[in-house]
């Protein structure tokens, strides 16, 4: 399948598109923060020095017709602060992008609660579907 499209409409605000890989029926957008420095949750100290990287995968919206998931490249960073307990933290994104510990995008997630709003108070029925 061959297509065409402008890869940073994949992604929220706020995250740099390093890859597109297309796998079956499925758009993964690998991404990194802009972001080159981030704030310890602890003491309130930013720092710029990264101590390594791990991956968060997430559910995205659906675009061009197929599933989107969002491979998010996190840092690690040391602390500078003097007193702080918390040597190491993990980078903090905008809650427009995703909620700490989320396994799907903020505008996903935000879908996902209307529709469980709406089924709560019987303004969708399901039978239509099943």
């Amino acid at each position: 399948m061959s297509f065409r499209c402008r890869g940073q409409a994949l992604l929220p605000e706020g995250l740099t598109l390093e890859r597109i890989e297309h796998a079956g029926d499925l758009l993964v957008a690998v991404a990194c923060s802009q972001c080159p420095t981030s704030i310890c949750p602890v003491c309130g100290c930013r720092s710029g020095q990264i101590h390594g990287r791990y991956e968060r995968r997430l559910g995205d919206l659906p675009a061009h017709g197929l599933g989107v998931q969002t491979r998010l490249q996190v840092r690690h960073f040391r602390c500078r602060g003097d007193n702080c307990p918390r040597r190491i933290f993990a980078e903090r994104l905008d809650k427009e992008i995703v909620q700490p510990w989320g396994r799907r995008s903020a505008r996903l997630q935000e879908i996902v609660h209307l529709v469980a709003l709406m089924l709560e108070r019987g303004e969708i029925w399901l039978s239509r579907w099943i």
